[in-house]
């Protein structure tokens, strides 16, 4: 007997239809039923993300790819020591400033906020935070 009632609801044709978000729970709607979408909407309508989407307009255009800036060594000089103002030498120190990866897009580059080193006078330097900056092609 189960047999016989799963083989009918199986062989039975069903309508599958979403209702209007202004129907509200319970009510009917005052507008037709609105169909679900058919198998082959996804191909038709991308992501709105992807490359060859027609999707809202970014100022930065669409994403290609990510590129790693690689850590760059930075020569700074040091003075040894200062004694009644005369300055006995400098010394060379090689600072590492980090790596990051920059975003490639189709109108040009985003940069997003990353350390740097500056100099601020003679002899002395400090780190700093850069802006998040786009540079166009």
């Amino acid at each position: 007997m189960a047999f016989l009632v799963m083989l009918a609801l199986v062989m039975a044709p069903a309508t599958v239809v979403a209702v209007s978000p202004a129907a509200g729970v319970g009510g009917t709607a005052a507008t037709s039923p609105v169909p679900l979408p058919t198998p082959s909407a996804p191909a038709a309508t991308p992501h709105p993300s992807m490359p060859w989407s027609i999707g809202t307009a970014t100022p930065f255009g669409q994403l290609l790819r990510y590129v790693w800036v690689p850590p760059q060594p930075v020569v700074v000089e040091t003075p040894l020591a200062v004694t009644e103002g005369e300055r006995l030498g400098s010394q060379q120190q090689v600072v590492q400033v980090p790596g990051y990866y920059a975003s490639e897009t189709t109108l040009g580059f985003y940069y997003p906020e990353r350390w740097v080193i500056e100099r601020v006078g003679p002899a002395a330097y400090r780190w700093r935070v850069a802006a998040a900056e786009f540079r166009r092609r």
